[in-house]
């Protein structure tokens, strides 16, 4: 794509803040493109939360699609939480960490992750790039030595493999679930060669294709060999003391896997990193709210250290938790601003900024919402958005509708075209809506909340012309650190509303047993004394009494 959009020079890259204003969503994803296209390696983006990287993902495959990106996101649980995070995150996150070890890092490409991701540690490199096993048709391997990585390095035995990070041995067979991988794989062994390497469907266990080669990486941020454990024993002992009934560190001792675990990685390993050590020479790119977040989830990790810490006094607290030190797994404020001045950081805002130096304004601008003629019954929207189409084409701008889904894009092309707007033209990304011509308009698959304008193309989405979505997407559930920002601010007794049972009293957290392990519950006691206990994952269910949320 030709670079109209910026007028860059390599100063950009020179270490220092940056700002690049009026470039509204949907046009930041071309902003990263235009840079890629100037950096000599990879740009790093921090996004404010994980609804905003999606998005950007989502943009960045309409408007770039040949820019390499790589998504690495945070873990689906709270600091100091008694869960571990899902395994297919982890998956996501060791096969970035995996990519960037092994790949040449000198290629321009995208890391697209969330600050909450970047503040949080990472397993240093030279183990990441250790924990890579190439395993390849007709070579020999020890199957001994393959069952005792892939035990080490986080895969569960199964009877039939059906997700990833599972492996199942029978005979000469081994099935395995390589994370992040599409289909999971098995090798035949003849003796100590490796005969075949098939993949198949976990569902129906059919073979798919034949491959010449397996790269299989961690399934987990935790190594769990000798060596480990008897790291996590010293440093857990010198931490804490010597440990009395303490769940965590009899699992850990007797090679068992224990709930929550993750929790304590940097017990298991020599040292840590951060995701800017695998990234040395890295542009930093960041949204605009990236700062307030990034206040937030320090502020976050305090509040639930200082709890755990708090609870831990406690005689009578349920099971033990000894909280790691906030900068053990987590950067501290200080080293976070520090890294962020020893790099170039540009940061990209719609709203128009103040000219400088170290400031480019692109000219983007929010496209025109059509609510009012949606809204008054004696205007007709269409007729309004045929005769802004217009004025577009006479300004010689190229002019994208951008619906959700393909049904919603099939079904507003039949309502342009009953209205009297033709030439419309389905495009998939942004080098198919570059070969329209101006009497063209493009339908695109872009979630966008609200269209653009920027002084070459114009962006009109299907939300502008129809208004709120009636039939919307299931909404996501809402993360849980949302409702522990509201929580902080409730009192026992104060009222919540459970989206099934109702409005009920919340009295506190509260500690069981499940499955051997300690789980943090939420207890809402209701009229007759009943109580109801909530696990912390499952916390979307519920709303603050009187909030946005409450249904």
């Amino acid at each position: 794509m030709p670079n109209y959009l910026l007028k860059l020079d390599n100063s950009i890259f020179d270490k220092g803040s940056w700002t690049i204003g009026e470039a509204p969503e949907g046009l930041d994803a071309m902003v990263l493109e235009e840079l890629t296209a100037t950096a000599t390696g990879t740009i790093l983006f921090l996004a404010h939360n994980e609804t905003r990287l999606d998005e950007m993902s989502q943009t960045i495959s309409f408007f770039a699609p040949d820019i390499q990106t790589l998504q690495f996101p945070p873990w689906d649980c709270l600091p100091y939480d008694r869960i571990s995070p899902n395994r297919e995150i982890l998956a996501k996150r060791l096969d970035v960490l995996g990519n960037l070890v092994t790949n040449d890092t000198s290629t321009t490409k995208v890391i697209l992750t969330t600050i909450g991701a970047a503040i949080q540690r990472v397993p240093d490199r030279k183990t990441i790039e250790s924990a890579q096993l190439n395993i390849n048709k007709g070579n020999h391997l020890d199957r001994a030595s393959l069952l005792n990585f892939l035990a080490n390095y986080g895969y569960f035995s199964s009877a039939t493999v059906r997700e990833p990070g599972e492996f199942a041995a029978r005979g000469s067979l081994i099935d395995l679930f390589v994370p992040n991988a599409s289909h999971p794989v098995r090798l035949d062994f003849f003796g100590d060669i490796v005969d075949s390497i098939r993949s198949f469907d976990p569902l129906s266990q059919r073979s798919k294709e034949t491959l010449d080669q397996l790269v299989v990486g961690p399934a987990n941020e935790i190594i769990f060999d000798d060596d480990s454990i008897a790291r996590f024993r010293a440093k857990y002992t010198s931490l804490f003391g010597v440990p009395k009934e303490d769940p965590l560190y009899e699992a850990v001792c007797s090679r068992k896997h224990h709930i929550g675990m993750e929790h304590w990685l940097p017990l298991f390993h020599e040292t840590m990193e951060s995701i800017f050590d695998y990234l040395p020479d890295a542009l930093v790119v960041r949204d605009h709210h990236a700062q307030t977040s990034c206040d937030n989830y320090f502020k976050l990790i305090a509040d639930n250290f200082d709890a755990r810490d708090t609870d831990m006094a406690n005689p009578k607290t349920h099971a033990p938790y000894n909280p790691l030190p906030k900068d053990e797994l987590y950067l501290g404020d200080k080293e976070w601003f520090k890294l962020l001045k020893q790099r170039s950081v540009a940061t990209i805002t719609p709203f128009k900024t103040p000219n400088s130096g170290r400031t480019i304004n692109i000219g983007g601008q929010p496209g025109y919402n059509f609510f009012a003629e949606t809204t008054n019954t004696s205007t007709d929207c269409f007729h309004a958005l045929k005769k802004h189409i217009g004025i577009l084409h006479t300004d010689t701008k190229k002019v994208i509708v951008a619906s959700h889904t393909e049904s919603s894009r099939n079904r507003l092309q039949r309502m342009l075209t009953k209205n009297g707007i033709h030439n419309t033209v389905a495009v998939n990304n942004w080098h198919e809506a570059l070969n329209l011509s101006n009497a063209q308009i493009g339908l695109a698959l872009l979630a966008l909340k609200q269209g653009f304008v920027t002084n070459k193309f114009a962006v009109i989405g299907e939300q502008d012309i129809l208004g709120p979505r009636i039939n919307r997407t299931p909404r996501r559930p809402r993360r849980a650190e949302h409702f522990i920002s509201e929580l902080s601010s409730v009192s026992q007794g104060d009222l919540v509303v459970h989206i099934d049972h109702g409005i009920g009293r919340y009295i506190g957290l509260q500690t069981i047993d499940v499955n051997a392990a300690p789980h943090d519950c939420l207890c809402i006691t209701y009229e007759g004394g009943d109580k109801l206990l909530i696990p912390v994952e499952n916390i979307e269910v519920l709303s603050r009494y009187g909030s946005p949320d409450t249904t």
